[in-house]
């Protein structure tokens, strides 16, 4: 918006920008705190786990738990697989 403000094209309309720069940050923050509420009570929901699992993942692992996600999802393989 800062550079719609400045554009020449958008000098005679600013009257018409500053009620939409005031909706888009009011569904922005409204967006952000549908996030933040989320991942609370998704770590809320989740219980800690003591052990901590190795870092130690092959290649071949990663690419078939990117895949199987992927499948459970209905989503396409990525196109760098």
């Amino acid at each position: 918006f800062s550079e719609a403000e400045r554009s020449p094209m958008w000098q005679g309309h600013l009257q018409m920008l500053r009620p939409l720069k005031r909706k888009y940050v009011r569904a922005l923050t409204a967006v952000e705190n549908t996030a933040t509420q989320l991942a609370a009570e998704v770590r809320q929901s989740q219980p800690f786990q003591a052990e901590l699992l190795s870092d130690n993942v092959t290649r071949e692992e990663a690419i078939e738990l990117i895949s199987t996600s992927h499948k459970m999802l209905g989503a396409n393989a990525p196109k760098w697989m």
